[in-house]
Formats: structure tokens, C-alpha cells, sequence
């Protein structure tokens, strides 16, 4: 045999294994992340269901039509994976709808919209640490997403953080997106809560400062606590 043989058999044999490795990867990637979730019971009317499995249809049937060589193609298959989702959630069906939501999170790594609608969902099924896990990717991608520190510090909420830990959480929430108007009077809501009244007014006035166009609201709180006090 001619060495010239030899060398294309070799390619040959390298390029048989790097697709199994390939296509056996692949397959891991799109197996279940987690334990597979039960449905939940949303005590739906027919109509109802039939509104949301029309629209899975329609979704389907877009997706299929979904030319690859389009401009938009990657953003309208996130857009469709994460409609999808969303339907599957009305519906009830959790594990559907967390396949979708990781489907998008395959076509973009860092899509934080999939990441939090990703941990609603582990949420609603009460998967809590799932849903921590999923909300820190998306801090991580995105530090700077006030409502995304809210889901998460609520997600550590339910899952019995202590509040030594939710204030530091909220204190990272602040410095992290430049001490949002929305962190704040989350903050304050929770200083309230754990009886730090001072805190909680000093909290509201920070918003008041910065947010001057809802004063009559903040005000009202401002009022109410210093009575408290």
C-alpha cells in the first residue's frame, strides 16, 4: 500500500471519529438538564387549553418555515423556542417548557430573558437551587438586570436565606446596577419587614432623590414609617 493510501485512509478514519464524538456530544448537550419536571394542574378551561395549544401550533409551524440562510433565522428561532416556553408554562406542561428555554439557551449562551424565564419555571416547579443556579448564569452574563437580582433574591427567599444574607444580596443588587430606584424601595420594603424602620425610611428618601416624578408615592411611605418610628 502507497503512502499516499495510507495517509488518505488515516484522514479518513480520524474524520469517522471526530463525527461520533460530535454527534455522541451533541446528544448529551440536548438530554435532560436536571430531573425531568412533573406538570402542574392549572385548572384550565377547555377554551383555555385550546388558546395556548393553537398557539404551540402556529409556533410550530413557523419554526419549520424558518429559512436558514435567512438574516433574521437565529433571532427568530430564540424568539419561537422562547414563545414556546412561555405557552408550555400556561399550559402546565414544566418540563416542555424548561426543554424550550434550554433549546434557546444552546442557540445563545448568554440570552438572559431564557435564563429568567428558565428559573420561573424551575421556581414554579419547585426547583429552587435549579432555579438559583440559572439566575446566577444570567448575574453573571448581566450584572447590571435589576429584575433579575430581584427573581434571584426572591428565589433565596424561598429557599430560607437568612436575612443577614438578603440584605448583603440587596446591598450587591445596589452596587451592581448603580442603586436602581426599584432595588431601593425592595430594599426598603424588606428593612421594614425585619423591623430596621430607619433603614427602611432612609431607603425610601434615596428613591425619593432619585425618582422625584412618583414623590407623592414615596412620600405616603416616608410618612407612614417616620409614625412608625
Amino acid at each position: 500500500m502507497s503512502k499516499k493510501i495510507v495517509l488518505v485512509f488515516c484522514v479518513i478514519i480520524a474524520l469517522a471519529f471526530t463525527g461520533y464524538f460530535w454527534q455522541k456530544n451533541k446528544k448529551n448537550t440536548n438530554q435532560n438538564n436536571g430531573k425531568v419536571l412533573a406538570n402542574k394542574e392549572r385548572n384550565l378551561t377547555a377554551e383555555q387549553k385550546q388558546i395556548y395549544l393553537d398557539r404551540i401550533q402556529k409556533a410550530e409551524a413557523d419554526l419549520r418555515g424558518l429559512n436558514p440562510t435567512d438574516a433574521n433565522y437565529h433571532i427568530s428561532q430564540i424568539n419561537d423556542h422562547m414563545y414556546l416556553g412561555q405557552q408550555y408554562f400556561g399550559l402546565g406542561q414544566m418540563e416542555k417548557s424548561k426543554q424550550e428555554f434550554l433549546t434557546v439557551l444552546q442557540i445563545e449562551p448568554n440570552y438572559e430573558p431564557a435564563f429568567a424565564a428558565l428559573a420561573l419555571t424551575y421556581s414554579d416547579a419547585g426547583e429552587l437551587p435549579e432555579a438559583q443556579l440559572a439566575l446566577e448564569s444570567a448575574i453573571k452574563s448581566n450584572s447590571k438586570n435589576y429584575n433579575i437580582w430581584l427573581q434571584y433574591i426572591g428565589v433565596r427567599q424561598a429557599m430560607g436565606a437568612s436575612n443577614e444574607e438578603l440584605g448583603q444580596l440587596y446591598e450587591d443588587a445596589l452596587l451592581a446596577t448603580s442603586r436602581y430606584t426599584d432595588i431601593l424601595t425592595k430594599y426598603a420594603q424588606f428593612e421594614e419587614s425585619v423591623g430596621n424602620i430607619a433603614e427602611a425610611i432612609a431607603l425610601w428618601e434615596e428613591a425619593l432623590k432619585n425618582y422625584p416624578e412618583n414623590a407623592q408615592f414615596y412620600n405616603t411611605e416616608i410618612n407612614r414609617l417616620k409614625k412608625l418610628k
